[in-house]
């Protein structure tokens, strides 16, 4: 396993408590740790560890420095983004809406601290009849409806240090074979809401088996269109080791099964069983599976789906990528039949951008051409940030390799 995979993966498990394990640090990349750390948001977490009295690194002290002063900066942000959302969340459970709190900070009660789980937004499922008055209970608490970054099933709100996605399905705009199947199991049904108290605030959530098949369905797409962080696997560890007595996980499996999804979270749960002491119960005797290159797994997840630190393209490939996550066949089984379906991809995958033609089909050739200027004036203002064509293509392969890898694709 290659080093670096290693020593990071130690430094996240030293960070709750666990015990150490004998991996040696004398030649660590600490520039690159700490760019990972900050990747995968755990600088805050990692810090108790790293700037532990008598730890015995070797940290050059310019390292040292930017990983105090950026841990303190998370810190300050941590605590002002949690003020920020126990106001709304309070605001919406006075107003009697029903606001059902969805990963992030749901998870973040179950954290040795909640400051400790960094969190960018907050994730609520609503109903769309509640969609006039969540709007106006935003404004009253000083949000503002962020119209470009909205979609259809998940409008964004922002103040000053946080974004909160309302969503109003538990599977944003996705369509096809894997929302038909999580809508057959009522995973929000109200009757099968939790109401907890946290995070200083009085808050609704999935129930508990509802909430993990939730997680692993967001998880896996993460992974299918961008790549997902490490902390992730402390998430689903924290859940399950807090309520694994409650947990059905005989339904769990079977809807992981229909959702094709099951080697991938068997794979998955491994690695934290490994790592971070996930409670075996989890794999509901199941056996231990790893991916045919458990350090390639493991790097493209510390790496958040990167090849390399140079890469700081935000990932746009779901145009791509749409079969894969909406869980029907794929329109194209090879590279050349997948570059012919990005340029000229279905009415159901082009995206909201260009809804238009949804309504309309035989504006199609329209919108592809709308698309393809678009992606081209976006590429000439922002080239470092923004994938071309062929770059598109090469990052989408790698992401397919990458499902292959972790089960998620199996005969191609």
């Amino acid at each position: 396993m290659d080093r670096i995979v290693e020593q990071f993966m130690e430094i996240t498990r030293r960070s709750i408590g666990l015990p150490e394990k004998n991996v040696d640090f004398s030649d660590a990349d600490w520039n690159m740790l700490f760019e990972l750390g900050y990747m995968n948001k755990q600088l805050l977490l990692v810090s108790n560890v790293i700037c532990a009295p008598k730890s015995g690194w070797m940290i050059p002290g310019e390292t040292m420095k930017d990983w105090t002063q950026l841990s303190y900066r998370e810190f300050a942000l941590s605590a002002a983004r949690l003020n920020s959302a126990k106001k709304i969340l309070n605001s919406l459970y006075e107003a009697g809406v029903i606001a059902v709190v969805l990963k992030g900070y749901a998870i973040a009660a179950l954290y040795p601290s909640p400051m400790l789980r960094t969190s960018n937004d907050l994730d609520i499922k609503v109903s769309s009849g509640d969609q006039k008055r969540i709007e106006e209970l935003m404004q009253e608490n000083g949000f503002s409806r962020d119209e470009e970054m909205s979609k259809q099933n998940v409008h964004i709100y922002t103040d000053r240090v946080l974004a909160i996605e309302v969503h109003y399905t538990l599977w944003e705009d996705y369509k096809g074979k894997s929302t038909e199947i999580l809508q057959k199991e009522f995973l929000d049904d109200p009757e099968q809401l939790m109401e907890v108290n946290a995070l200083g605030c009085r808050m609704r959530t999935l129930g508990v088996t509802e909430h993990l098949i939730v997680q692993m369905f967001h998880i896996a797409k993460h992974f299918m269109v961008e790549g997902i962080q490490c902390r992730y696997f402390l998430d689903i560890t924290f859940y399950i080791n807090h309520y694994v007595d409650e947990i059905d996980f005989q339904r769990f499996w079977k809807v992981m099964d229909e959702l094709g999804y099951a080697d991938f979270a068997g794979l998955y749960f491994t690695e934290c069983i490994k790592w971070f002491s996930m409670n075996e119960k989890a794999l509901n005797g199941r056996s231990a599976e790893i991916p045919f290159d458990e350090n390639a797994f493991l790097h493209d997840i510390i790496f958040v789906g990167k090849r390399d630190l140079n890469d700081n393209v935000s990932f746009n490939l779901l145009g791509i990528l749409a079969p894969y996550v909406n869980g029907g066949k794929t329109t194209a089984s090879t590279k050349a039949g997948r570059m012919v379906h990005a340029i000229f991809p279905s009415v159901s995958e082009i995206g909201e951008n260009y809804s238009y033609c949804w309504k309309y089909r035989f504006l199609l050739p329209v919108a592809w051409i709308h698309r393809a200027m678009h992606a081209a004036i976006l590429k000439m203002f922002h080239r470092n940030e923004v994938y071309g064509a062929q770059e598109k293509l090469a990052a989408a392969e790698y992401r397919i390799q990458m499902m292959k890898n972790a089960g998620l694709i199996k005969n191609m």
